[in-house]
């Protein structure tokens, strides 16, 4: 071969005696003088000449057809030839992957069948022990049927006579029927121990774990760049797991979640078998903590411990409550100008201790601009208060209606500036502008009218007939219906009863009227104003200038829907039997109202859009609406004022 190419090889033209014996591969120029063939001599006459820029031209001629040369073809990093040179050299690799893998599973068969017979050498010793062969069928039958005995009755009766062989069977059969329930309950615990046997035996879950056998050797694998597709589309169960575990809220580090994720990825033939299907709970999701600043999710995780805390440890609740933090905001809303119930602080409080640690801010703020007047506030007494409230309500009706002039406490100014002459009275006029606190003060002066009044009989409806009046020793004046002698057809109507003098505008009056029923049915008592020339003519009710009450488990509540409805004072109108009701009237100030004496709790007052009527009509007059037998309107006490109270 050697000769062979010496033959073949071309003489160099700079050296003629010389063959060529290199072939330039790289750095080559595109002009045609190009020098591409060195001989020995080129080699010593170019001093750049570098050895990897160059391949032998013997060993393109000799190199056989299975090799790599290394320096063939030109390439931008000979690195990459050397290592596939490399490769190329240690081919025999490959046939010993085969060898592995082919050792692999026959190693993989191997132990798999000793698995399996050990198991299945297992099962079958479990399954002989609770199994019954015929032969144990039939022995057990034997000795619960006592079949044997018989048979030796039989046996032995060849050498007895008739009678003897007779008498024998007969108690044996006595015996056995004595024992017939207790025969019968073993027999049937033989026959069911016999089928539980049978239905003991579980194919499925077998069955199952054969089909997961089958599909985990399915996933074996030796070339996970050959399976990378499969690898990801079979991945998903595993990264929903890995999503749940990695949420932000467990706090799990990245080391962990990196050896969870190889561990899971080793069973992931098993983890891709399951079924992740509502995972969540309906309309639920989990909190997306990855999108919350590390700041809000510190507050959040701060935040939910405090709630635990809270939830599991009655010390650390009493702590919380206590803290000043919570004291401060308590004191105020528990500051009585607030008017806030206690129920309500309760529930506030409950709030601000689940949202202490939100809370933080608050202690960096001055919660009072005025400390010392706000602790004023505080410390004024229950009748104090009231009372300030009362000038604060009196001032601001003062202001809407701009009559202060006309108040007392301006009339008791000028009369007291005559004796009070060393005050400054500039100051003197602002406070009691400020507060004017006689305003407040009721005055003694009243005129009872109760002795002038007199109730008259409607004739509508047949109220003369039916109406039955009776003014008492103490002046008291009752009214109700009465029809014992009463034969006509207005049974079921209500008539009115009416004070027969009309009101004046400008005067204020007050009627004190009690109730009285004599059964337990529920039943509506309706009073008010009504004019005086429909009074034969019409109901009462007429104009909307009427209170409707009903009577309900011993005690006056408001029904409502005759114009008196606006209630302005208390949650709901109530009495008991034993109070009066005080409707008080001042036509002119449009003034129709309700109240509850003696406590006054509650108030109703004539509906805003109905008030002109008390101007416009002419001859308004006190009016009983009479309902029903076995109620009594009661007028107790009534009065002309200077001003209503309360």
């Amino acid at each position: 071969m050697d000769q062979i190419a010496h033959q073949t090889i071309q003489n160099c033209q700079k050296h003629s005696n010389n063959q060529i014996s290199f072939l330039r591969v790289n750095q080559i120029s595109d002009q045609n003088e190009a020098q591409i063939f060195y001989c020995i001599d080129c080699v010593d006459d170019d001093h750049d000449f570098k050895g990897i820029d160059y391949i032998q031209i013997q060993k393109i001629i000799q190199q056989p057809q299975s090799q790599i040369l290394q320096k063939w073809p030109p390439v931008n990093d000979n690195t990459i030839l050397q290592k596939l040179l490399q490769q190329y050299q240690n081919s025999d690799t490959s046939n010993s992957v085969v060898q592995r893998i082919t050792k692999y599973f026959t190693e993989l068969k191997y132990e798999i069948n000793i698995k399996i017979e050990n198991v299945q050498k297992k099962i079958l010793k479990q399954a002989l022990e609770i199994s019954f062969e015929k032969e144990q069928i039939l022995q057990q039958y034997k000795q619960i049927s006592q079949i044997d005995k018989l048979q030796q009755i039989f046996q032995e009766g060849k050498q007895h006579s008739f009678d003897v062989l007779n008498n024998q069977c007969k108690a044996f059969l006595t015996q056995i029927q004595s024992q017939k329930e207790e025969i019968s309950l073993q027999l049937q615990n033989l026959l069911d121990q016999c089928c539980k046997v049978k239905q003991q035996a579980d194919f499925d879950t077998p069955n199952k774990i054969r089909i997961e056998i089958s599909s985990l050797l399915e996933n074996i694998y030796f070339f996970p760049q050959l399976n990378q597709n499969n690898i990801n589309l079979n991945y998903s169960n595993l990264e929903t797991i890995m999503q749940l575990v990695s949420n932000k809220s467990n706090f799990c580090t990245c080391e962990f979640l990196d050896s969870l994720r190889k561990n899971l990825e080793k069973l992931n033939p098993f983890i891709e078998q399951m079924e992740f299907v509502n995972i969540f709970q309906q309309g639920r999701e989990p909190i997306k903590f990855q999108e919350i600043s590390e700041t809000k999710f510190e507050e959040i995780n701060e935040f939910m411990n405090h709630l635990i805390n809270l939830e599991n440890s009655q010390q650390y609740s009493q702590q919380i409550q206590q803290s000043e933090r919570i004291q401060n905001i308590c004191k105020i809303l528990e500051n009585k100008t607030n008017f806030i119930n206690q129920n309500t602080i309760s529930f506030l409080k409950g709030i601000f201790s689940k949202c202490y640690p939100l809370m933080k801010s608050i202690d960096q703020i001055q919660i009072c601009d005025q400390q010392e007047e706000f602790n004023c506030f505080q410390e004024l007494s229950d009748d104090s208060l009231q009372h300030l409230i009362k000038l604060i309500n009196l001032k601001k009706q003062f202001e809407i209606r701009n009559n202060f002039d006309e108040s007392e406490t301006n009339a008791i100014r000028h009369q007291a500036k005559r004796f009070l002459y060393d005050f400054k009275q500039n100051e003197l006029d602002q406070i009691l502008k400020t507060f004017p606190v006689f305003d407040l003060i009721p005055k003694e002066n009243k005129t009872n009218i109760l002795r002038n009044i007199e109730l008259v009989k409607s004739d509508f409806v047949d109220g003369v007939q039916r109406i039955q009046i009776v003014k008492n020793s103490d002046e008291s004046i009752e009214a109700w219906i009465n029809q014992q002698q009463y034969s006509g057809k207005y049974k079921n109507y209500a008539p009115n009863c009416i004070w027969d003098s009309s009101l004046e505008k400008e005067k204020k009056y007050v009627f004190r009227i009690q109730f009285n029923v004599n059964n337990e049915n529920s039943t509506n008592f309706i009073l008010g104003l009504m004019q005086k020339s429909d009074f034969n003519q019409n109901y009462g009710y007429k104009n909307k200038l009427s209170c409707c009450l009903k009577y309900e488990q011993r005690q006056i509540k408001y029904k409502g829907g005759y114009g008196i409805d606006k209630l302005t004072k208390g949650d709901s109108f109530r009495l008991n039997m034993e109070d009066m009701i005080e409707m008080r009237v001042w036509l002119e100030g449009q003034i129709l109202e309700i109240v509850d004496f003696p406590n006054y709790q509650y108030k109703l007052e004539l509906k805003d859009e109905l008030k002109n009527n008390l101007i416009d009509l002419n001859d308004l007059n006190l009016y009983f609406y009479l309902y029903y037998e076995n109620i009594k309107y009661i007028l107790k006490e009534a009065f002309i004022v200077n001003q209503f109270i309360n």
